[in-house]
């Protein structure tokens, strides 16, 4: 499995709960017209900016692909124009608006077969 985070941040003069709605029902939706995606979750964040950062965090989206080639081969359809476009609807415009990591190893500290 090949696994992508996406962190997201809205767009100035965006409410949050806008962001959310948006995000969810008409962003989201876009992701199904790719058969390459095999799980694609969202994750609506009250970020408490801890961190010292003045931007806070407004969601977290995970993407399963079967390997890179099916998440390129998802990317390069003409589909991926609309969720592009979509982005400059509800995310800052910026590298901090959307920031996408490759998962390269996922260790399970605690599992369902520890609780």
């Amino acid at each position: 499995m090949f696994q992508i985070i996406v962190i997201l941040r809205r767009k100035n003069g965006i409410s949050h709960e806008d962001f959310v709605t948006h995000w969810k029902s008409i962003h989201g939706p876009l992701f199904r017209k790719f058969p390459q995606i095999k799980k694609y979750t969202q994750y609506i964040l009250d970020d408490k900016c801890r961190d010292g950062s003045d931007t806070p965090i407004d969601g977290i989206s995970i993407l399963d692909f079967e390997n890179e080639e099916q998440m390129q081969a998802a990317w390069k359809m003409v589909e991926y124009e609309d969720i592009r476009k979509d982005e400059l609807n509800f995310l800052e415009n910026s590298g901090a608006g959307v920031h996408v990591a490759y998962v390269n190893e996922t260790v399970d500290v605690i599992g369902n077969d520890d609780v």
